[in-house]
């Protein structure tokens, strides 16, 4: 999936006022973003993740591949910067991110 359409996905959730970050005034405050799996799978879509949370302005230090089998509980991304990018990444990389039972 290229960089247009993960932009595209992005802007259409600035739309949305993050109240969380907004009222805590927090949007600049520097912060780790950790997603885990719940349970054991295949995981897809990584790459698409990551790179959204890099088009928001974050720097992904970690991610599993898409295709890689991951346990419960298991990290599978991190990525670090400002609070607001975060979080605004988070909500459109939700998603993205899948595992198949094996």
């Amino acid at each position: 999936m290229g960089d247009s359409v993960l932009e595209k996905l992005l802007l259409e959730d600035l739309q949305y006022l993050d109240l969380t970050t907004s009222v805590l005034g927090m949007g600049s405050v520097e912060g780790v973003a950790r997603v885990f799996f719940r349970e054991s799978g295949v995981v897809a879509c990584s790459e698409e993740a990551a790179r959204i949370y890099e088009l928001a302005g974050a720097k992904v230090k970690y991610f599993v591949r898409s295709g890689e089998l991951v346990q419960g509980n298991q990290l599978v991304l991190e990525a670090e910067g400002e609070a607001s990018s975060l979080h605004l990444a988070w909500r459109v990389a939700q998603r993205f991110y899948h595992t198949r039972a094996v």
